[in-house]
């Protein structure tokens, strides 16, 4: 779990900061990782050495050694949100992760409901819907109208909770892609657990910009993104499911890889980007050598009109830029 530990960060800090960033023709520096973030340097050193690595000593070193890169890489992550590393699911993003949640849920049947908000991320949505088709559910989608204190939220989501006869399941963004808005997870998780609504919650956006405990929210299943605020090469991700809630969701097309009570068979990927898997654990270095969340956020802080709170709800960076 990460500390928040970070230190006041100043020009000189900035500099060497962004001198870890590739720059653009026009000298800017782009730190806008809302859709995905450049690698620092010394992640793009690891992840071009993964490459050659991968291209010279082929399917033998695949065959061999990588289970245990990823064991190890599964470890770090599930120390990053204070999970356990049986409860980690690698993925190639958070859609990945999200739509492995909503797609294989098991709890559902004809007539129960479902519902998610217009904040939430479009493919989530879309899968929340397809859920209509594939199991005969009744969907739900909450309409916001922005701005929207986070008090709002809680209350509109309590009421619906507590209003929608057979819910059985719900999505609920951390940070709204939409907006940057943080929503209320503990208090909504709370509500919905006490009612007997599990809650799939899309933390695309929520890691690296905040430090994230899975025990301390109270989270029963979420999605992660690694090439957003971690930094890792493009491709990468993961999902939790807490280790006494797997059987809520099945294994995925039938996979038989893995035992059913082993995380790994709720997602068949395939041959994955090797390269890039390798060096999430540099991007991970990176990213801890920077003060990990609470250290992004203080070097967000000083960039105008980014960051701080407003009209009672925190909203979160989703764009950093600056000139070298």
């Amino acid at each position: 779990m990460e500390k928040n530990d970070a230190k006041p960060i100043d020009d000189a800090s900035w500099a060497h900061v962004a001198a870890q960033y590739p720059a653009t023709p026009q000298g800017v520096i782009n730190l806008e990782h809302g859709y995905f973030g450049a690698m620092a340097h010394p992640v793009q050193v690891v992840y071009e050495e993964g490459i050659r690595r991968v291209n010279t000593l082929l399917s033998p070193f695949v065959r061999t050694e990588l289970a245990g890169h990823l064991d190890t890489l599964r470890e770090r992550l599930a120390g990053l949100i204070n999970a356990r590393p049986d409860e980690i699911l690698l993925t190639r993003n958070a859609t990945e992760s999200m739509q492995v949640l909503i797609g294989q849920y098991a709890g559902l049947q004809p007539g129960d409901a479902v519902l998610w908000s217009n904040l939430d991320y479009p493919a989530m949505k879309y899968a929340m819907r397809w859920l209509e088709q594939r199991r005969g559910v009744r969907g739900i989608e909450l309409a916001f109208d922005l701005p929207i204190s986070g008090a709002a939220l809680l209350a509109r989501y309590r009421e619906a909770i507590e209003s929608t006869p057979n819910l059985k399941m719900m999505l609920l963004s951390h940070v709204y892609p939409t907006n940057g808005q943080r929503a209320p997870v503990k208090e909504i998780l709370a509500h919905a657990r006490e009612r007997g609504v599990d809650v799939l919650v899309d933390s695309a956006h929520a890691l690296g910009q905040m430090p994230l405990d899975v025990q301390e929210l109270g989270l029963d299943f979420a999605g992660f993104n690694l090439h957003k605020w971690i930094g890792a090469p493009i491709g990468t991700g993961f999902a939790y499911i807490r280790r006494d809630r797997l059987a809520a969701i099945e294994a995925h097309f039938g996979d038989r890889d893995f035992p059913a009570d082993d995380i790994r068979c709720r997602l068949h990927a395939g041959t994955p980007n090797i390269a890039a898997l390798l060096a999430v654990p540099a991007a991970l270095d990176f990213h801890d050598k920077l003060g990990g969340a609470a250290g992004k956020r203080a070097a967000a802080a000083l960039a105008p009109g980014v960051g701080g709170t407003s009209e009672g709800h925190t909203r979160v960076p989703l764009a950093v830029a600056c000139r070298r």
